[in-house]
């Protein structure tokens, strides 16, 4: 099974995978959307879009 189809059928969504992205990082939610040029913020929007 395709890694994207085992992420929908555990009902991943944009809005959890930003979640589990800002744990992972060390993150607030809100950071992640926020316009900045900040290496975490930056590292955390790369692993958002990979994964």
């Amino acid at each position: 099974m395709e890694q994207r189809n085992v992420l929908i059928s555990q009902e991943y969504d944009l809005e959890k995978t930003a979640e589990r992205v800002c744990s992972v990082m060390d993150l607030e939610p809100s950071e992640i959307w926020r316009a900045a040029k900040e290496f975490r913020r930056v590292a955390g929007r790369s692993l958002l879009c990979y994964w």
